[in-house]
């Protein structure tokens, strides 16, 4: 580790008892720098994978809205067409019952006026 260090290249800093200290102190805070470094490019990298799969769930999910809606849009439609087919049916049904008491009507009097 202490090829790492600022004044490991430099042996006769570190030999002088007065530098001792601080040649250790000085190690030891730039492995701390260091670590601290790696940690956060390791937090930056996981944040960056998190935010990617985070996205890719969004794009996933999004893609199942619009799915959703397509399938929604096509369903009204076939709604709609099942309501027109009904009141068609509705209007004939209507349509059938007076035609038949205009014909029954007809007969009453064809009947009578015999």
């Amino acid at each position: 580790m202490r090829s790492e260090c600022f004044f490991s290249h430099n042996k006769n800093v570190a030999k002088t008892k007065k530098w001792h200290k601080v040649f250790t102190l000085f190690c030891t805070n730039d492995r701390i720098v260091s670590a601290k470094k790696k940690t956060a490019s390791d937090d930056h990298i996981f944040s960056s994978q998190y935010v990617q799969d985070a996205e890719t769930q969004l794009n996933s999910l999004r893609a199942l809205v619009e799915e959703a809606d397509r399938e929604k849009a096509q369903l009204q439609q076939e709604l709609d067409d099942e309501r027109r087919k009904v009141e068609d049916l509705q209007f004939r049904c209507e349509e059938g019952e007076i035609n038949k008491e205009d014909l029954e009507v007809r007969n009453g009097e064809t009947t009578n006026s015999k």
